[in-house]
């Protein structure tokens, strides 16, 4: 299925290969798997545990591109092109792109590799439409709308059946229910800048610790996702399991606090997933918040320094707006310069020949707009705003 472009149009039902990256007309393509679940008879009293979707990469495909797997969350056909997805509805997005409405998060993302077989872990989208008592694990297959590389992958319609698309599923002994409740973000507040309250400097934190409210029950484990990049989940996710990192959730009171500094990015986006009995559930949606850049520091157990500028700490939200500054200028005395570019001191920028004429400059930092010390053998040196006038 090609977004957009030269055989956008078109269906693909029939087609030997699959197209997955962008596609000669400049576009990107997707491929759609549908693989009957009802279809393949489960062992009594039993659950499964590991689900894994292989499919062949032909030898013209371009390494090293990432692609996902994601659910696909309408009920597509093999009339589906880059308008609708059954010949009908259409798409959110063209060429069913869009995130959270024609498709879902993915749940394993590899890279392409050519003449060989792609493998992708879609436990957790099987065991959720088992769950959901859904007749076939229905996904995408899903290139970075960045990408220049393209991989061919071969059908269910491909000549020699042995390279064809399958799945391979494991099961345990035992029933379990599959979690369908998700969990809720609690702290940090979206949009939260986090800074240690620890230390008498201001400094960035950069193990905050995440809490989440849940009003399921019998869980057993829980997954954390971190995004490698806050805006594009295609750049990858840190995962963090309970039954693995245990020192670092506190499973009672439904936190966790990262055992290594979150020095990646300065805006952080995470969700939270309930695990029970190896059943895996939904992700929580995601929320997000700022670890600043470091402008500060302890000079010794008492002293800090501190340096203030305009958008210095979050480039995203140009924090902290701090200053205000403009100019006086005797020689146009009516102007008011306060969206200049520019302070001037001195002679008159406007009148510069008019040796009397005089240009001031005027600068007010708002200490506020940062969490200062509060203790007042720390503060006593600080006021509230501090205004500079140079002559």
């Amino acid at each position: 299925m090609i977004e957009n472009g030269s055989g956008a149009s078109s269906t693909y039902a029939n087609s030997q290969t699959l197209r997955v990256g962008r596609h000669s007309n400049g576009y990107n393509a997707a491929a759609l798997l549908k693989i009957p679940l009802s279809a393949i008879p489960q062992p009594t009293n039993s659950r499964v545990v590991n689900a894994e979707l292989n499919v062949f990469s032909d030898l013209n495909s371009d390494q090293s591109m990432p692609i996902a797997v994601r659910p696909v969350l309408v009920n597509w056909n093999e009339s589906a092109n880059s308008t609708t997805y059954n010949g009908v509805n259409n798409w959110t997005q063209l060429g069913g792109r869009s995130i959270g409405n024609d498709v879902g998060l993915y749940s394993d993302i590899v890279e392409t590799v050519t003449d060989d077989w792609m493998n992708w872990d879609v436990t957790e989208l099987v065991q959720l439409a088992i769950a959901n008592s859904q007749t076939h694990l229905s996904v995408m297959l899903y290139a970075p709308s960045s990408t220049s590389s393209d991989a061919l992958l071969y059908s269910t319609s491909y000549p020699t059946a042995s390279k064809r698309p399958w799945l391979n599923l494991t099961w345990s002994s035992g029933a379990a229910s599959t979690p369908t409740v998700a969990a809720v973000n609690s702290l940090p507040a979206n949009n939260a800048v986090m800074w240690d309250t620890n230390s008498h400097a201001v400094q960035a934190n950069f193990r905050p610790t995440m809490s989440w409210t849940y009003s399921g029950s019998n869980i057993t484990a829980w997954r954390l996702f971190i995004l490698q990049d806050a805006n594009d989940d295609m750049q990858g996710l840190y995962t963090y399991d309970s039954r693995v990192n245990t020192s670092a959730f506190d499973l009672q009171n439904l936190q966790f606090t990262p055992p290594s500094d979150l020095d990646f990015s300065e805006e952080i986006r995470w969700m939270v997933q309930p695990v029970r009995d190896g059943m895996i559930g939904p992700r929580s949606s995601s929320s997000n918040f700022y670890i600043p850049t470091v402008v500060g520091g302890e000079v010794n157990s008492t002293d800090a320094h501190l340096m203030i500028q305009e958008g210095s700490m979050i480039d995203a939200l140009n924090y902290p707006t701090a200053t205000q500054d403009t100019y006086l200028d005797s020689g146009n005395t009516l102007s008011n310069q306060g969206s200049s570019n520019a302070l001037f001191v001195g002679r008159s920028a406007n009148s510069y020949n008019t040796a009397s004429l005089r240009s001031t400059s005027l600068v007010s930092i708002q200490l506020s707009s940062v969490p200062l010390p509060t203790t007042d053998r720390k503060s006593t040196r600080l006021n509230s705003s501090h205004q500079i006038i140079s002559y």
